[in-house]
């Protein structure tokens, strides 16, 4: 399948950007943290997070799970980098087998990836959308995302993250979320006009 990666920094509105291009009818979407956060409440995850952390985990809700394990994967990196050898294979199975399928013709996929930059060589895809904003809008999206997170720990998360002229190297198109909705529609529109006449 034709396949557009939507990526970014955290909180530069890449949700935002892909309600938008999944109201038209040619656009089959991905979600890698939907994925991530399907294969985090398997039977086998759990098993792995309750011998790491400790059984007590097994009676948290996902949502209490993540905001245990946010400080954790901030303050350190080897928790993080256990998480994601455990995720990342599952996910990109997940993404590889959708890339794969047969879809009707005039049908892409867009698979919003937000850690694309470590995994861009295992991911085949035709485009690369990034999208930008200011640093201060990200940290206001982040906060509502993430509210169990204090000032500092919002700041620390952000500077683990990659900086947003990385991710301009790998961009095919740019999307600017720095201005109000309208604009961003604008903008989705265009490219995918763009992108229906590319295969």
């Amino acid at each position: 399948m034709w396949t557009v990666v939507l990526t970014g920094g955290v909180g530069c509105g890449k949700s935002s950007v892909a309600r938008l291009f999944t109201k038209y009818p040619e656009v089959q979407y991905f979600s890698a943290d939907d994925a991530a956060h399907q294969v985090l409440a398997t039977s086998v995850m759990q098993q792995k997070l309750a011998q790491r952390y400790g059984n007590f985990i097994l009676n948290y809700s996902a949502k209490e799970q993540r905001t245990f394990l946010a400080p954790k994967l901030i303050a350190d990196l080897s928790e993080r980098r256990w998480l994601e050898s455990k995720l990342h294979p599952e996910v990109l199975a997940q993404l590889r087998a959708k890339i794969a399928s047969k879809v009707p013709a005039r049908q892409y996929l867009l698979a919003e990836v937000p850690l694309y930059l470590p995994l861009a060589s295992l991911i085949p895809a035709n485009r690369v959308l990034v999208v930008d904003t200011l640093p201060q809008h990200q940290l206001h999206r982040l906060h509502l995302k993430r509210p169990e997170l204090n000032a500092k720990q919002l700041k620390d998360f952000t500077k683990l993250l990659d900086a947003p002229e990385r991710f301009k190297e790998v961009a095919d198109d740019v999307i600017d979320n720095n201005g109000p909705i309208v604009n961003l529609a604008k903008q989705v529109a265009k490219l995918h006009r763009y992108y229906l006449t590319l295969f």
